[in-house]
């Protein structure tokens, strides 16, 4: 089954970010994942929470790839780049639509 990883990074300071980009896409693609979106554009349209600097929703084709990339000890380097300039929230979830799944 397929997997998402949907991230949320508020910037500390920006001097990391295009490097980190162009390096990242290399971990993300070994491990089967594709970028949908990576974007500054958001709006609110609901609840209180302040919007995140950027956001990215990543397709992997299973959840053990998404965690092989996240744990892949070569992107960990690049990891504690982004960790140092920044806050992220990471969540990571199946493609499944519960009204045709059942809440179990």
């Amino acid at each position: 089954m397929k997997y998402y990883a949907h991230g949320e990074i508020t910037l500390k300071h920006q001097d990391w970010v295009q490097t980190y980009i162009v390096e990242v896409n290399a971990f993300i693609e070994r491990h089967g994942g594709c970028v949908l979106s990576r974007s500054i554009k958001m709006e609110k349209i609901e609840g209180e929470t302040p919007l995140p600097t950027n956001v990215i929703l990543i397709e992997f084709p299973s959840r053990d790839a998404a965690l092989a990339f996240f744990n892949d000890p070569e992107y960990q380097p690049l990891r504690q780049t982004r960790l140092n300039g920044a806050e992220s929230e990471f969540t990571l979830f199946p493609s499944e639509d519960l009204a045709v799944t059942g809440l179990e």
